[in-house]
């Protein structure tokens, strides 16, 4: 970790944390740090600011675990995925055609 985190930064992290892989939503974050006061809107760019924030100050190993579950929340991984490049992405559609393209001039 470079910087430290602040108070509201630490609530987050932990309410993520102690979830025990649960899905966390915004407000329910937002009930869990600040006591639910407050517009959802307002809520839900805090939350994401302070995460934003929470993943920058932690470490690259640590701030990969806080994953967001797209329009659900924000959840704690238990174990980091590999983020592993596999390679370009091969055109199957393409190497399908030419295949396609191969049976047929046998067939001739």
């Amino acid at each position: 970790m470079s910087e430290r985190l602040t108070n509201t930064e630490l609530l987050f992290y932990d309410a993520i944390r102690n979830a025990d892989g649960r899905v966390v939503s915004p407000r329910e974050l937002v009930s869990l740090v600040y006591g639910g006061h407050g517009s959802y809107q307002a809520d839900s760019i805090a939350v994401r600011t302070h995460v934003f924030n929470l993943r920058r100050k932690l470490g690259h190993e640590e701030a990969g675990r806080i994953r967001s579950a797209w329009g659900a929340g924000y959840y704690f991984a238990v174990e980091e995925i590999p983020r592993v490049w596999h390679g370009p992405v091969r055109n199957t559609a393409h190497e399908m055609l030419s295949a396609q393209s191969r049976v047929q001039a046998m067939r001739r």
